[in-house]
């Protein structure tokens, strides 16, 4: 394993620090201590050609002046907060709001627009950056001081960790999660349509046209949400915009913004050890990529840029409508005002822990 440190321009005062760490296989990561961002994947094809399969940046500042969240750490609340408000042991607390009325991914100034401190670290088989930072009482609205470390790893197995660990000195609500943007053709290589999705996830949360769930879970069976069994993106597309719901809505989604449920973990000797559940499996037939995804929490949301226009990205490239897939391993949206949610409050003397798994591979 090799780990690399190279300063970039300063961010608050302070300069932004990027790594940058690759295995003997060839996969490459880089992240930075701006947002605790991951700035670049690198996997090779079938072919042996390697490419970006992010979308990023070329420098730092534009992560500033465009409010994506590409590979950003989100938080405290990842997803939407109705209204930006929620009750806590009697007591009202209001958020900054700044997705229309409500409060989405940690508001103004979240976690992606913070800066962590950073600990390479260099262990057998692996390496990886810790970062961590104290967000205070108050902070955008939230109660308490929480202590915050989320740990990046590469292994020589070809898996990208993340580990996200938190306490606090008063009670307050948490839901962490990573905004990678994904596109296993190449970033910028056009829409993602004819990559493949399979996930085991039997249930999506229904949202009205402020993207605020209804409150219900309802089952993916006969919908555009089933991929139960592989199907590509392209044809989910297209099941939504036939969708009597994508017909009567005044804001429709255009391809998926949606929350997933995800069943219990099956035992077997990758799982059994961690408790991680499947959450699918994307493959680009095309390249040979595929990546396989795992996570400790209850869902995901499965987001694929249906409205992104036109933005330049790293290395002079372009990336349009449809042109990624994120896959936020996360609790539910607005769980803190939904009772038959699973409870996204940490106390103190409990740890917030939450765990995703990255398997990269490459079929021949």
């Amino acid at each position: 394993m090799k780990i690399s440190k190279s300063l970039s321009e300063k961010y608050k005062n302070k300069e932004v620090e990027i790594y940058t760490i690759d295995n003997q296989k060839g996969l490459e990561i880089s992240l930075m201590t701006q947002g605790a961002t991951l700035i670049s994947l690198q996997q090779a094809d079938r072919n042996g050609d390697k490419d970006e399969i992010t979308l990023s940046f070329d420098k730092p500042a534009d992560y500033v002046k465009n409010r994506t969240f590409y590979g950003a750490s989100i938080g405290r609340f990842g997803n939407r907060i109705a209204k930006g408000k929620f009750n806590l042991n009697g007591e009202k607390y209001t958020l900054a709001t700044n997705n229309g009325p409500n409060h989405l991914h940690g508001g103004l100034e979240g976690f992606d627009r913070q800066i962590w401190e950073a600990a390479p670290f260099e262990e057998a088989g692996k390496a990886g950056v810790l970062f961590s930072r104290t967000s205070i009482d108050g902070e955008e609205g939230y109660p308490g001081n929480l202590k915050v470390e989320i740990k990046y790893t590469l292994t020589e197995e070809d898996r990208f960790e993340i580990e996200y660990k938190a306490v606090t000195d008063a009670e307050t609500i948490i839901n962490l999660t990573n905004h990678t943007y994904w596109n296993l053709a190449g970033a910028g290589s056009g829409p993602v349509s004819d990559q493949t999705f399979q996930s085991p996830a039997d249930r999506f949360i229904p949202v009205n046209d402020e993207l605020i769930p209804l409150g219900e879970l309802r089952s993916v069976e006969s919908t555009p949400f089933d991929f139960r069994e592989e199907k590509t993106f392209g044809k989910g597309f297209q099941e939504v915009e036939e969708s009597d719901a994508f017909k009567k809505a005044a804001n429709p989604v255009f391809g998926f913004d949606h929350c997933f449920v995800l069943p219990e973990a099956e035992k077997s000797a990758d799982t059994d050890s961690e408790n991680l559940k499947n959450v699918g499996t994307v493959m680009d037939k095309k390249s040979g990529r595929k990546m396989e995804v795992r996570t400790n929490q209850p869902g995901f949301q499965l987001y694929t840029c249906g409205k992104m226009t036109d933005t330049k990205i790293a290395n002079g490239r372009v990336a349009g409508s449809f042109g990624a897939f994120c896959l936020e391993t996360q609790n539910f949206p607005d769980a803190p005002n939904q009772p038959n949610f699973p409870s996204s409050v940490l106390k103190p003397g409990e740890t917030y822990f939450h765990k995703t798994v990255h398997i990269f591979s490459v079929e021949k």
